[in-house]
Parts: C-alpha cells; sequence; structure tokens
C-alpha cells in the first residue's frame, strides 16, 4: 500500500518527467557510449599526450556540461523573481558549451570540421543534449500547466 501510494504521489507531482529523462539519458550513454572507447583507442594511437587529453576534455565537457549548466540554471530560476530570464538564457548557454567543446576537440585531433571520426564520438553528447532540451521544456510546461487558476468553468 505504502509503495502504491510513493507512485501515485510521483506521478501527480512533476517529478516523473525528470526521471523519465534521467532514465533516457543514461540508456543513451549505457547504448551509444561504448563508442566513445574505440575512439579514445583511436584517438590514444595517433595524437600526442597534450592533444588527446584536450580531445578527451572536450568529449567530457560536451557529455556532461550541458547536464551540470539546466540544474543550475534550473534552481537559479527558481530562487528568483524573474527566474524566466535565466530559462531563457539556457539555450544560448548550451549552445556556446557545445560550440566550445566541439572547437576544443577540433583543434586537438586538427580537423576542419566534425564530418570525422570526431563527430561520431560526439554523437552520444548530441543526444544526451536533445533530451536535456526536451525534458527541461516539458517541465517548464507541465510547471505552468500546474500553477495555472482553474476557470469558473472547470470548477
Amino acid at each position: 500500500m505504502r509503495q502504491a501510494n510513493a507512485v501515485s504521489k510521483l506521478i501527480k507531482g512533476k517529478n516523473w518527467i525528470l526521471i523519465c529523462g534521467v532514465g533516457a539519458a543514461l540508456l543513451v550513454l549505457l547504448r551509444y557510449g561504448s563508442s566513445v572507447f574505440f575512439f579514445m583507442k583511436f584517438y590514444r594511437a595517433r595524437l600526442s599526450e597534450q592533444m588527446f587529453g584536450l580531445w578527451l576534455t572536450g568529449i567530457i565537457a560536451e557529455t556532461f556540461l550541458p547536464a551540470l549548466a539546466a540544474l543550475v540554471f534550473w534552481r537559479a530560476a527558481r530562487r528568483y523573481r524573474h527566474g524566466w530570464i535565466l530559462h531563457m538564457l539556457l539555450l544560448p548557454v548550451l549552445w556556446a558549451i557545445m560550440w566550445a567543446s566541439d572547437s576544443t576537440i577540433l583543434y586537438a585531433v586538427d580537423e576542419p570540421d566534425m564530418d570525422g571520426p570526431s563527430g561520431w564520438a560526439t554523437m552520444p553528447a548530441t543526444m544526451v543534449l536533445i533530451i536535456i532540451v526536451v525534458t527541461y521544456a516539458a517541465r517548464l510546461i507541465a510547471l505552468a500547466v500546474g500553477s495555472g487558476t482553474p476557470r469558473s468553468a472547470d470548477r
């Protein structure tokens, strides 16, 4: 009975959106993250230690910084009266993170664009970014819908 009550509270609340988003991101990382290990071996044999370290830093940043940024922006926006400004700034910040990470990766491997192996190595990070944006937006919409006052016709 207690478990059913806990599940009921979870579904009624907005936490299920976050749980689905985290689950989807973990699934993507588990399913496609192993390809990154192949590219790590590939670039480890071809790059100097410094360039490989720079490449790996770019991969790690591109994979995990968007989630950290979304969490920081969410928490900060909930504290301030005009938090919607922070919600609006999240997309440009995520774009800047991806751009800086991609630039770092391309510099390290000396490739002109992401059409080579580095582009394939960043696919899991790109899929996780999409999941983060969709989860963030769904959570915002759920909060907006849930906080609306009922109209007289709905009563």
